[in-house]
This record gives C-alpha cells, sequence and structure tokens, in this order.
C-alpha cells in the first residue's frame, strides 16, 4: 500500500480519502468516497466519487452520478461543481440540460457562483421549452445588478488618467440625462455613448429587506474602484492582456437602500466591461436614478475571500486540485499552475493530475513563453503515457502536442491508441480531424467518419463534427440532413435557422431567430444573422432596423457597422456612411479598417496633397549624373503621420529606390512590409517608363520582386494603422524620429510631414535637430501640419570611433502625450499587477528575511543570491512568480518586492544612458528608459543596486548610466526626477601584474595575472563559464602572444576566491629564447604590454567627425623582471609623468636591485567627445605615449 503525506495529514488519511484516486486507482476510490458520501459536511468525498466515476469513461454512467447528486445534495459545494464541469462538456451527453434543469427550476440558491450556473441552465431549458415565463425567472434570480447608469466619458488615455479625480466624482454633477444600461446577463457592456479610452463611470442601485452577510462577485479586465454607500469597497489593479479576473468580497448590508458606484479603466473599443452579483435572497435591483453619497476615501469595511476555502479547506489533495479547476474557470491561470504544479509534486505518477496540468500548459499560461510551455508539456507527457495506467485523455493531448511539433505520424498513432482504450474519445477524434485537414489524409477522415456515424444520430457532439466534414466537403445534401437532426436535438442554438437557410425559406428562419432572440437579448448573433436573412429577402428596411439592433448590443461590431455603410453607399447615401464612420472613430480612432473604409468612400488618401509622384521623380533623376560609389540611392524617403487624440497613428510612407549595382539588386529586391498595413502602390518602374508589378502581395509580411535590373526604381508607398501607444508593450506613449540623412547610400528627398488637429491637448512636442532648413508650418481645415523636406543629401564617411549617428546627423523627433506622470502611472500599473507573490514564492521570502538580522547585510545577501540564482534576458515585465520559478527574466520587480516585504523601502528607477542626454531632447523620452535599478532606503543611506546583471557589488551602477537622469516611480509623489550618484572610474579599470624570471641563455619563464573591475567583470565571469579549459588556455595564450610573440602557456587558474565585480586570470608561461645575445648584450623585446589607444583612437592622420570614448579607459600595473645568472641590468631609469586635458599616463622604469627591473604604468583617459579641430593634440598625447614605452631601454649585460 502506497502512503500519502500531503498538507500535514497521516498516511492512512491520505490514502483513505484521496491518495487512491490520485494514484489512478479509481474504482478502489470511488468505494472509498461513496462509503463517506452520506456524511453532509463531506463535500469533498462527493465530488471526489464524482471525478472517480468520470474517471472510469462511462459517459451513461457520469451523467447518471450528476443527476444524483444534483438531487441529493442541492445548493453545494458539489453541486456547484457538478454543473461547472459538465456545462463544458454538455454537448457529450445528450439529456444533461433537460434532466438537469427540471432538477435546477426547483432550487433556491445562495451561493453566487451557483446562481449563475442555474441562470445558464434555466435559460437554456427555457428556450429549448420556449417557456419566456422561466426564462425571466431564472435571470431574476440570478443574483446580478443588471442596470446601472453611465456617466460620460471622461479622459483620452485611460492608464494614467485613472489614479485621477473626474466631476463624476462629485454626485452633483450627476444627470437623469445620462443613459441607463440594462443587461439580463449580468455582464454590462459599455453604451456607445461611452465607448473609446478613457475612464468610465457607472451607479447602480439595490433595496435590502432584511439585514444580512452577502458574498460579492466582482468579474472585470482592469483597473476598477468600487464605491459603497460613497465609501471604497473594492480597489483593484488589472490590465487587458491578463484577462479578466474574478474577485470575492464578504460584506454586511443594513435594510434599506445601497448605492454602488464603479469607476474602471477603458482602454479601447467596449472593453471596459463588469458584472457585479450578490448572494442573498432578500434584495432586488431599484433603478439608479441619481447617487445620493458623496465618495469619500473611507474604507467599507469588508473582507476579500476565496469563496471555496472554508469548504474545500487547506489540508486535502483533493481541494488542492478543485482550488485549481475553479481558478482555471476564473481565467486565473497563474494560480492553478501554482496548485496543479504543487499536486503533481505529490503525486507524480497521477494521470489526473498530469493531465490536468498538461492542458493547462497547452491552452492556457500565456504569461509564460511558447517554448517554455511546449516543452514543460512534453516533459511531463513523455512519463505520462509511458505508464500502463496511462489515460486515453493523456494520449490525445500528447498527440495534440506532436502536431504543433510538426510529427503527424506520432500524433496519428497516439490518437489510436486513445481510441482502443475509449471508442468514443472526443479529445481523440477531434485531433484525428484536425491532423487528416492538416496533412491531407483522407482515409483518416473516412475513418473517422465511420466512427462519428455509428455512434448515432442522438449524439450531438458527433452530429456535430458530422455537419463540418459535410460542409468541408461540400455535400449540401448531408448538410441539410444533419442540420435537421442538430435542429431538434438543441433547439436552442442556430441549427434550425441554419436548416431553413439552406431550403431558402428566409422567412422561417427570421422567425426561429427572432423566437430564440429573446432569450439572450445580450447576444449580438441573433439581430445580426435576421439582417444577413433579410438582405438575401432584399428587404433592406428590415436589414437596416436589425443591423442597428446588433449595434444596439454591440457597439463594437464591424460587420454591422460595414453592412450598415454598404447599405448607405447602395442607396446612394454618402453622406450618411461617411458621419457613420466618422462617428465610430470619434470612439475608436484607431481602427485602422475603418479608416481604410473612409478613404476608400472618399476616393483619396488622407495625405493627398503632400503625396509625390513617382514618375516626375524618376524622370527627374534619369536626368542627373549617375552615381559611381554606391549600391543603390534613395531618391525619395517620405513619411507623413496623421495623429489622433487618442494616441493612435497612421503612417503614410513613400520609398523610391534606384539600383545601381548588381548587389543593389539583392538588396533591394527583397522588401519587408510592417504589419497591418494597406499597400497602395508596390512596383518596379523602368527606366523606359514601363512598370512591373508582383503576383501577389495579399497578407504577406515579406515578398521577392522578380525582374528587378540595374538601373531600376523600385516604388513602394503604404500607409500602416497603429492602436494608441498604451497598447505598446513597454505602456508610454511612443516617441517617433526621421532621419534626413544616412551613412548607406546617397539620400536625394527625405521628408516628414506632421498632421494633427488643432488645438489636441496636448500637443505634440516637437524638435530638431542639426536641420539644415526652417520648419513648413501651416493650419488648414481644422488641421496642423508640420513639414520638414531635405535635399541631395550624401553619405557621410564612416570613421572609428566616431559618435552615434544621432549626434549629428539631421534628425527631427516629436513625442506625443508624454508627460512623466503619465510614465509612471502606466508603469506603477504594470508593476502591481506582476508584483503578486505566490503562496510559495512568499514562503522564500520569509526564508530570506529570516537568515540575517541587519537589514543592510541581510539586503546584500539577498541581492547575491537571487540576481546570480536568475539567467537575464530583456522581459522586465514577467510576472515575478514565473521569474522565480523558471529562473529566468529580470529580477528587478522580483527583487523590490522581496526588499519591500523585509521591511526596506524600495523603488523602481527607470533610467538611460547618460550619453542619450546629449543627443537626445531633454523632454521625457520613454523609449529611451531602457534600464531598471532600484533604490534602497536604509534610514538616511540611500543605495542604487542594477538588478539586471549576475556578479555585481552590491551598491554598483554601471558606469554609462552614472550621472543620468532617472524617473523614480512612486504612487504617492507627483514627479520624483533624480539624478544617479557618480562614481570614480577607478570602479572600471583593468590591472595587471607580470613576474619573469630570465637565464642566463636567454629563456624566460615567468607568471602573471590580469584583473578586470565593473560589469566588465561581471560579463567575463559569465562567459568563461561557457569554456572548457582547453578554450580558456588558447584564448588566454593568444593574448600573452599579442605582448610577447613566441610565448608559450602553461596553466591558467580562474581565482575563485574573487568579491562581486571582480574576475582574475592567471596564468604560467615561458619563452625558450625571450632575449637574444648580442656580443656581451641580451637585446629584448618590448616588456610593457601595448595600449589600446593608439590602435582604437588614434589611427587616423586627421578627423572630420568627432571622436567618441564611450567608457573611461583605466589601466595600471607592473612588470617585475629578475635575471637568474650572471647576467645584470643596463638600464635608463625613467620617471614619465603626463597631464593634459585628454587624461593622464605615468611611468615609470627603475633597477631594484643589479637583477631585478621594475617597470610601472598607469593611465586614466575618461570618456569624452573630441572635436575634429581638438584631435591633433589628442594625437600628440598617444603619441608621446607611444614614443615613451618604444624607447625604454632594458638590455641586459651578460656576466663574466
Amino acid at each position: 500500500m502506497l502512503l500519502f503525506f500531503f498538507f500535514g495529514l497521516t498516511p492512512i488519511q491520505a490514502t483513505d480519502l484521496d491518495g487512491e484516486f490520485f494514484a489512478n486507482r479509481f474504482e478502489l476510490s470511488q468505494a472509498l468516497y461513496e462509503a463517506k458520501k452520506s456524511d453532509a459536511q463531506n463535500h469533498l468525498d462527493r465530488i471526489g466519487w464524482f471525478l472517480s466515476v468520470v474517471a472510469r469513461q462511462d459517459n451513461e454512467a457520469t451523467q447518471n452520478a450528476g443527476l444524483s447528486i444534483l438531487r441529493e445534495f442541492p445548493d453545494s459545494l458539489e453541486s456547484e461543481f457538478v454543473l461547472a464541469y459538465m456545462k463544458a462538456l454538455r454537448d457529450q451527453f445528450p439529456g444533461w440540460i433537460d434532466q438537469a434543469g427540471e432538477i435546477l427550476v426547483d432550487w433556491q440558491p445562495v451561493r453566487p457562483e451557483t446562481k449563475g450556473l442555474r441562470a445558464f441552465y434555466l435559460r437554456l431549458l427555457a428556450s429549448y421549452q420556449d417557456d419566456q415565463a422561466l426564462h425571466t425567472r431564472a435571470l431574476s434570480e440570478s443574483g446580478y445588478i443588471q442596470a446601472w447608469r453611465y456617466a460620460p466619458l471622461y479622459g483620452q488615455y485611460p492608464i494614467p488618467d485613472f489614479e485621477r479625480e473626474w466631476p463624476a466624482e462629485q454626485i452633483k454633477t450627476w444627470s437623469l440625462a445620462w443613459p441607463v444600461q440594462t443587461s439580463m446577463s449580468g455582464v454590462m457592456v459599455p453604451p456607445s455613448s461611452v465607448r473609446g479610452a478613457g475612464v468610465l463611470y457607472a451607479h447602480a442601485k439595490i433595496k435590502v429587506e432584511h439585514p444580512n452577510d452577502f458574498l460579492l462577485r466582482l468579474y472585470a479586465f482592469q483597473n476598477l474602484d468600487l464605491y459603497l454607500d460613497g465609501k471604497k469597497l473594492v480597489q483593484k489593479r488589472a490590465l487587458l492582456e491578463m484577462g479578466p479576473k474574478v474577485n470575492y468580497y464578504r460584506v454586511t448590508l443594513a435594510k434599506g437602500e445601497h448605492e454602488f458606484l464603479i469607476k474602471l479603466t477603458q482602454t479601447r473599443g467596449a472593453n471596459g466591461q463588469f458584472s457585479l452579483q450578490l448572494s442573498g435572497d432578500n434584495f432586488e435591483t431599484v433603478s439608479p436614478n441619481l447617487p445620493q453619497k458623496q465618495l469619500t476615501d473611507l474604507a467599507y469595511p469588508a473582507m476579500e475571500m476565496n469563496p471555496y476555502q472554508k469548504e474545500l479547506g487547506s489540508d486535502r489533495s483533493l481541494a488542492l486540485f478543485l482550488q485549481g479547476f475553479y481558478a482555471q474557470l476564473r481565467e486565473d491561470d497563474e494560480t492553478a499552475l501554482e496548485n496543479y504544479e504543487a499536486l503533481r509534486q505529490t503525486y507524480p505518477d497521477s494521470q489526473w493530475a498530469g493531465a490536468a496540468l498538461a492542458n493547462l500548459y497547452l491552452t492556457g499560461a500565456d504569461y509564460l513563453s511558447q517554448d517554455e510551455r511546449l516543452g514543460n508539456a512534453f516533459n511531463l507527457l513523455r512519463v505520462l503515457v509511458n505508464s500502463p495506467q496511462a489515460l486515453p485523455d493523456t494520449f490525445a493531448l500528447m498527440g495534440r502536442l506532436m502536431i504543433q511539433a510538426n510529427r503527424p505520424q506520432d500524433a496519428l498513432q497516439l490518437f489510436r491508441t486513445a481510441l482502443t482504450l475509449q471508442a468514443h474519445h472526443n479529445d481523440s477524434l477531434d485531433g484525428l480531424l484536425a491532423l487528416s485537414g492538416r496533412e491531407n489524409l483522407i482515409d483518416v477522415r473516412e475513418q473517422v467518419k465511420k466512427q462519428l456515424e455509428a455512434f448515432g444520430p442522438q449524439d450531438g457532439w458527433a452530429q456535430k463534427r458530422l455537419l463540418d466534414i459535410a460542409k468541408a466537403e461540400g455535400n449540401t445534401e448531408r448538410t441539410v440532413e444533419l442540420l435537421a437532426n442538430l435542429g431538434r436535438l438543441f433547439p436552442w442554438d442556430s441549427y434550425l435557422a441554419e436548416w431553413y437557410d439552406l431550403n431558402e425559406n428566409l422567412e422561417a428562419a427570421i422567425e426561429n431567430l427572432k423566437q430564440r432572440s429573446a432569450y439572450f437579448p445580450e447576444s449580438a448573433y441573433f439581430p445580426s444573422a435576421i439582417a444577413n436573412d433579410y438582405a438575401r429577402l432584399g428587404d433592406h428596411v428590415n436589414q437596416r432596423y436589425w443591423l442597428e439592433q446588433t449595434m444596439a448590443v454591440d457597439p463594437t461590431n464591424f460587420r454591422a457597422l460595414s453592412d450598415l455603410v454598404d447599405l448607405d453607399c447602395y442607396e446612394g447615401k454618402l453622406d450618411q456612411a461617411r458621419a457613420r464612420m466618422q462617428d465610430a472613430l470619434e470612439q475608436d480612432p484607431g481602427n485602422g479598417r475603418l479608416r481604410q473604409m473612409l478613404s476608400h468612400l472618399d476616393g483619396r488618401t488622407a495625405f493627398e496633397s503632400f503625396r509625390v509622384d513617382s514618375f516626375s521623380v524618376v524622370e527627374k533623376t534619369l536626368q542627373r549624373p549617375t552615381p559611381q560609389d554606391a549600391d543603390t540611392e534613395l531618391v525619395l524617403d517620405q513619411m507623413m503621420i496623421r495623429l489622433f487624440a487618442d494616441g493612435s497613428q497612421m503612417r503614410y510612407t513613400h520609398l523610391l529606390r534606384r539600383v545601381l549595382t548588381k548587389a543593389g539588386v539583392d538588396e533591394e529586391s527583397e522588401i519587408s512590409l510592417p504589419e497591418d498595413v494597406e499597400i497602395l502602390e508596390l512596383r518596379t518602374i523602368k527606366p523606359d517608363g514601363s512598370v512591373l508589378y508582383p503576383a501577389d502581395i495579399d497578407h504577406k509580411s515579406s515578398l521577392t520582386l522578380s525582374g528587378v535590373s540595374v538601373g531600376d526604381f523600385i516604388d513602394e508607398e503604404h500607409i500602416q494603422y497603429l492602436p494608441p501607444a498604451y497598447y505598446d508593450k513597454d505602456g508610454a506613449d511612443a516617441s517617433m524620429s526621421f532621419v534626413f540623412q544616412g551613412i548607406d547610400r546617397i539620400y536625394h528627398h527625405s521628408e516628414l510631414v506632421l498632421i494633427y488637429p488643432k488645438g489636441l491637448d496636448p500637443e505634440p512636442q516637437i524638435f530638431s535637430k542639426n536641420f539644415p532648413f526652417p520648419l513648413e508650418r501651416n493650419e488648414e481645415n481644422g488641421l496642423v501640419s508640420v513639414r520638414w523636406l531635405a535635399k541631395n543629401m550624401p553619405p557621410l564617411n564612416a570613421e572609428p570611433a566616431m559618435p552615434n549617428p544621432g549626434y549629428f546627423l539631421p534628425t527631427a523627433t516629436f513625442y506625443f502625450n508624454t508627460t512623466y506622470r503619465e510614465i509612471r502611472d502606466f508603469f506603477i500599473n504594470a508593476i502591481n499587477t506582476r508584483m503578486v507573490p505566490s503562496r510559495g514564492l512568499k514562503g522564500e521570502m520569509v526564508s530570506w528575511a529570516q537568515e540575517e538580522t541587519d537589514l543592510r547585510k541581510r539586503a546584500e545577501k539577498v541581492y547575491a543570491f537571487v540576481v546570480d540564482s536568475i539567467e537575464p534576458d530583456q522581459q522586465f515585465y514577467r510576472d515575478i512568480n514565473q521569474v522565480w520559478q523558471t529562473k529566468s527574466g529580470n529580477a528587478g520587480l522580483l527583487l523590490c518586492r522581496t526588499f519591500n516585504e523585509m521591511g526596506i523601502p524600495t523603488h523602481l528607477v527607470l533610467t538611460r544612458p547618460k550619453e542619450l542626454e546629449t543627443i537626445s531632447s531633454p523632454v521625457p523620452i520613454p523609449d529611451f528608459y531602457t534600464y531598471g535599478l532600484l533604490q534602497l532606503k536604509f534610514g538616511q543611506k540611500i543605495v542604487f543596486v542594477d538588478p539586471n546583471q549576475k556578479h555585481l557589488p552590491f551598491g554598483y551602477i554601471p558606469y554609462e548610466y552614472r550621472g543620468a537622469k532617472g524617473l523614480l516611480l512612486d504612487e504617492h509623489a507627483d514627479v520624483v526626477e533624480i539624478t544617479l550618484p557618480e562614481s570614480s572610474a577607478q570602479s572600471e579599470r583593468i590591472t595587471f601584474a607580470y613576474e619573469m624570471a630570465i637565464d642566463d641563455t636567454g629563456a624566460m619563464t615567468g607568471s602573471g595575472s590580469e584583473t578586470f573591475y565593473g560589469s566588465f567583470a561581471g560579463n567575463l565571469v559569465e562567459r568563461y563559464k561557457l569554456l572548457n579549459k582547453p578554450e580558456i588556455k588558447q584564448r588566454v595564450e593568444a593574448g600573452i602572444n599579442g605582448n610577447y610573440p613566441g610565448t608559450q602557456v602553461q596553466t591558467v587558474t580562474i581565482a575563485e576566491d574573487q568579491p562581486a565585480g571582480e574576475f582574475q586570470l592567471a596564468h604560467t608561461f615561458s619563452h625558450p629564447a625571450f632575449g637574444v645575445l648580442e656580443g656581451q648584450t641580451f637585446k629584448l623585446p618590448r616588456l610593457l604590454p601595448e595600449t589600446v589607444l593608439i590602435q582604437n583612437y588614434g589611427s587616423l592622420a586627421e578627423r572630420h567627425m568627432p571622436l567618441h570614448i564611450r567608457r573611461p579607459l583605466v589601466n595600471e600595473g607592473t612588470v617585475r623582471v629578475t635575471l637568474n645568472g650572471k647576467a645584470h641590468w643596463s638600464v635608463e631609469p625613467k620617471n614619465v609623468n603626463l597631464k593634459t586635458e585628454f587624461g593622464v599616463y605615468k611611468l615609470t622604469v627603475k633597477r631594484e636591485s643589479e637583477q631585478v627591473l621594475l617597470i610601472k604604468r598607469s593611465y586614466e583617459v575618461p570618456d569624452q567627445l573630441i572635436a575634429p579641430e581638438n584631435y591633433p593634440k589628442f594625437l600628440e598625447f598617444l603619441n608621446s605615449i607611444n614614443e615613451n614605452e618604444n624607447t625604454i631601454s632594458v638590455n641586459m649585460e651578460a656576466g663574466t
């Protein structure tokens, strides 16, 4: 008998309760659970009993087990689980909705989730029975607040605007003229009047008949504050990309009326959806007239809770599975993954737990990378499928994974194996159908068809799959038969209407759709389908009416809007069509499809007055001499940008390039296209005026032009539609820079035009650098246009160590909507949603905190441990639990949360290299905030640490960020701009020490070391970990031979006891003939290692561009040479001390004795920008260094 230990249970308890189930002994577990399920408190055992039946793969037994729980234990945790579990699988169980619905009719549930599930089932049952009274009753008893009054939309930039106060927070501003939105399903979709980007406010009222405790269920996508009777009940921070979240709160409500006021983020369209559901029977929703309670900062007494915690407990394995299951239903994949992983650790051989975890990896957990998800799933499933207890689900999951891995034969075998275990295994049949379609396996599809047919006409799931096959094969007759049968099996679904459609009985289809739409008034499908059928009948009056109904239900329905525009155009109402699209674009300016439709209706783009005729440019270009020093020339480089109020953009690009060489043909024939572009022109223009077009350009991100020859012109013209900038992964509004000159080819006509509405608030900030011509600025028809134009600018000659081209190239830059407050608010929002530690990680934090009592020492220890444990990458905003679990990512957010948990005030500081401050303008540039440091406070002492790289000292700031500006993210302060501290360049030094011994034959043996400091040292630690011993020796020998040719390296040692921020290589070496005897004198080679100064910065006799030394060059070291024998030194002592504006150089040569020579050298050249006119002086400095080192007389005289 296997014994299982879990959360403090004794072995016998674990075996009796959950061990047998997770050990794949389902018959035994069913018997054990059944023996306990009569006890009223054994909710988990009854769920375990039901799952044991499910695991035995008998559909009839599963359905009967579920129905027995609904009958015997109404409104319980186990009945709620059965309803939720069977909801997703109802197609596989004929009659489930009817039989379960008949039981649910008499229930009076209290639990909010049970209420919602019951309403779902009864709505289907009402639709099936055409019972409007039952439908109304189900919705009225669901517990949702179904009517809300909406305030106007406030702000334009929802993430930063959310933290501000708006008029709707003052109750006196509310008006009865503001719209009331109702939803029978309880999910509130904002009405069309408050659609678009901004901050939403909604108000609702309920009336409570008796004082009572309520469990409040809140569902929302994004940032949300909920007030109850003027006091803040919920403050919830989330992002749309993280999916919807469900939270539960326990509140006490007195008798009488109560007000809810909700404030939430809406980033675009109508995605500010939410629902609010209350448990309890003694309340009703009343008309949301006007709020009476003024909002305050007081907190309403409430407790956030897990509604299943009390019933599920925390010491049962099955409870852990159920918590994961319910988290998955709430789309909280992180919590689900945490629970399934813990369960898998306890029961590594469990088919049930393993399949749940593998399925989550394959279908969810999108916050993990695809490689990580698929890799974890594969490692898990390859163990499970090789178990003699493997379930059909396990084989099917592995088969799906093999399809993704492009291994069709393996997938085919896995699905077939699953079907040998269970003939009606739906996932495997679905997998075979998907595989047959992907690989065109006709025989496989035919086999699946036979199996599906064998299940009979009452099997709704099989009939649906057969319908899909019939449609794919174009078998109309079979399609009609299947639709008729499915219409009988699923009268609430669309099959009957579709059957009428195929039989050209459109009137009957419309009546069927109207009948069913009454049961699903929140669905846009029904009015849209009705409008489509009226269109087929040619009844445009009714078509228009039902399209308007569709838009009323779903203001974001693009197809309905498009059909209305088409209908307007068909009826000659062009102005109405234009107005309709313009109204929609007011609410969703970033909708690229609408922009395209509007430009097609107008017959012109939004940039028409600035467009350049390509043929006229070609004609003028042919009149000029052909350049001889480039592969291509950029004849026309034009970009026009149209800004909209929400930060969305249209970018028009027109490129005309002439091919000058065969290399240019290869380079320019490959065209890459951005995403979401509308191509206006893409063609090859021959010198004789003829034109060649590519065969197909639709839905391609790149293509190769054929027929391109030397002398041809490639003409590319497209418009890109960009959504609001806060959708970018870094969150802040993007900047745009346009360079009018390059170093790769000749530029002839470079133009940038920026167009935006007059009075845009805030107005774009526009900057030009090194621009040779004045700007053109015009206002016309309410639009402002700013134009930069440059002509005939030859390419620059690139030089070694020249500055970033942005320093001197003519550049125009604009920034839109970018303020420090916006950057702060977005990042604070993003960080807070990714800094919630899981239970496991919180336990780690507690253990770290207990290791050291002194806060500073504790922080140092945790910093080194955490940073060195994680493989760094650029995904800064990944969830901290994922970073710690995978040991990959960026340790910044993890350390920030950890230090704060330990009582060390810590803030994130966004910064950028100080160098950029000399290149870019002084306005905030979120694109360039590319680095995150942490600021720690120990009383009055402030320390900055770098979490981005391993093996750095505590308190180290990378050199390029010292003295740079930083943005400290503090949600309690408005703008906190700081300057990072400076520190000595000595932290970046390189030191060396060589000891050599030369005998009377000239042979030399020696040892030496090089020590590196700072971030370069940290990089070397990781780099040398990847090398084996021969590779390390080879590298060191190459370096030694660069200084002392012919030297052989014997040993290399990497010092292991160096502190963080230091890296040392020690080595021994020898040379058989280091000194060459000439008469009575040994001639020796140069003893000092050569500097990099001349090679890297002094290779040119003169310069036309500035010389940029980006990092300080600090080098110091000694060479000590001992003569072993009768020889003695013949040396001219030397002491050099050079101090210039470019740096400092010191050299000392002296004899310590007749046989010991010591040479010391040091230099420090700071980071600097040397203008071309100062380059000759700098070259003199370098040459003097070189002359001093080349003229050291270090000959030794042979002994007598």
